[in-house]
C-alpha cells in the first residue's frame, strides 16, 4: 500500500517538475480503481467505473494553478499531492458538470484537511478515465 501511495506521489511530482519547468505537455495515469471504489460509485450514482484510470496533465495543473493562486486562501504547487488522497478519501462528491458548455459529467470531491479542498474529475467514458481538471480550496473563516 504503502509503495502504492509512493509511486502515485512520484508520477505527480514529475508533472509538478515539468510545469515548474514548462517542460510542454504531458499526462500520467497516476492510479487505478480500486473494486471498493468501482462498487461504492456504483452503489451511489449507478456509474461504473470498473477498468477506469485516474489521470493528469501538465495543462490542468497549471490551469488549477494560475487559476487559484491568487485567491484567498491560495493553491500551492504541493497541494496537487493531496489530489490521490483527497479522491481516494474524499469527506463528500457529488455528480456535476464543470460548465454549462461541457458535456461530460464531472465528480467534485470535498475533503477538510485544516482547509477545504475541492478536486474536480472529468468523467470520460471512452478512455475509461477520471481525469483531473481543476483543485481549489477554501480556508476557515476567521471569527
Amino acid at each position: 500500500m504503502k509503495q502504492n501511495l509512493e509511486r502515485k506521489l512520484d508520477s505527480i511530482n514529475e508533472l509538478l517538475k515539468c510545469c515548474v519547468d514548462k517542460k510542454g505537455h504531458h499526462y500520467v495515469d497516476y492510479a487505478e480503481l480500486t473494486d471498493s471504489q468501482v462498487m461504492e460509485f456504483i452503489k451511489r450514482f449507478k456509474l461504473d467505473f470498473d477498468g477506469y484510470k485516474r489521470m493528469m496533465s501538465t495543462d490542468e495543473i497549471n490551469h488549477a494553478y494560475l487559476k487559484h493562486r491568487k485567491d484567498r486562501c491560495p493553491l500551492l504547487l504541493e497541494d496537487f499531492l493531496l489530489v490521490p488522497y483527497i479522491c481516494e478519501n474524499f469527506d463528500s462528491v457529488e455528480v456535476t458538470r464543470l460548465s454549462k458548455q461541457t458535456q461530460n459529467l464531472c465528480l467534485r470531491y470535498k475533503k477538510v484537511i485544516g482547509d477545504t479542498y475541492f478536486v474536480v474529475e472529468e468523467i470520460r467514458t471512452g478512455r475509461k478515465k477520471l481525469a483531473f481538471k481543476t483543485m481549489y480550496k477554501k480556508g476557515k473563516r476567521p471569527r
